[in-house]
């Protein structure tokens, strides 16, 4: 994040005690990759499953009965 005061903080002590950040040109983690750069084997079409829909229904009335539960307390 741009405007966090921790962050800002950090990479400024870095600088002050370091010559160089030695994370600075490290390579991006998987989930990290810049904007434009797809990493290899991307899935890029997701159908819906029989599964999925029970376990989604499942979820969605569970939290629902908890929901109205705490409603009439």
């Amino acid at each position: 994040m741009l405007n966090d005061p921790f962050l800002f903080n950090t990479q400024l002590y870095i600088h002050m005690h370091m010559t160089m950040d030695p994370e600075e040109f490290a390579p991006f983690a998987q989930d990290e990759m810049p904007i434009g750069e797809e990493p290899i084997n991307v899935i890029r079409i997701v159908e819906p499953s029989n599964e999925w829909t029970q376990m989604h229904d499942t979820l969605a009335q569970e939290i629902f009965v908890e929901w109205n539960n705490r409603q009439r307390n």
